[in-house]
């Protein structure tokens, strides 16, 4: 049995719709346990555009107590690499800092880990290429998330392939 939930995601305003159906998240939606989020983008606690608006998504995936997440923060150079958990959220929200948006095999090592239920990501396509070479292995079992961060008209269609690779777009 598959169930179908759809959540809204909200940071203040609507940024789209997800519907749920891969059989893990569906289970833990009916057990009523915690999804686990896993987030790739700029640095969360960081004061970029994009870091700001990661951190709005995952507070409020928090604040719904309804979601963990597990973050890689990127775009910036690093003082230490170790694991950052906030004081307000503790082991709900656990932050790893990365080079650049991260890799291949740091991606497989948190997902094997962490096991998350979600990948969620957001920055500038250009950044996420080495990420869509592996949707196939990665959306076999956890679908992927991209908020897009395109906000003008028209919409750039030379990124189709790109959106391909994702369950969700939102934006």
């Amino acid at each position: 049995i598959m169930l179908k939930k759809v959540y809204i995601l909200r940071t203040g305003c609507l940024v789209g719709t997800v519907h749920f159906t891969k059989p893990n998240i569906a289970g833990k939606l009916m057990e009523q346990k915690r999804i686990k989020v896993l987030t790739l983008g700029d640095m969360p606690l960081s004061t970029s555009g994009v870091g700001n608006q990661t951190k709005n998504v995952i507070e409020a995936l928090l604040r719904s107590d309804k979601f963990d997440v597990f973050s890689l923060g990127g775009a910036m150079k690093h003082p230490q690499y170790q694991l950052i958990q906030t004081e307000e959220w503790k082991e709900r929200w656990k932050i790893l800092p990365v080079d650049q948006h991260g890799s291949k095999e740091i991606v497989r090592s948190v997902i094997w880990r962490e096991k998350p239920d979600i990948v969620w990501f957001m920055t500038d396509p250009r950044f996420w290429g080495w990420l869509w070479e592996m949707d196939n292995e990665i959306r076999r079992n956890i679908p992927m998330v991209y908020y897009h961060v395109w906000d003008n008209y028209p919409y750039p269609k030379y990124n189709k392939k790109f959106y391909e690779s994702n369950d969700v777009v939102v934006s």
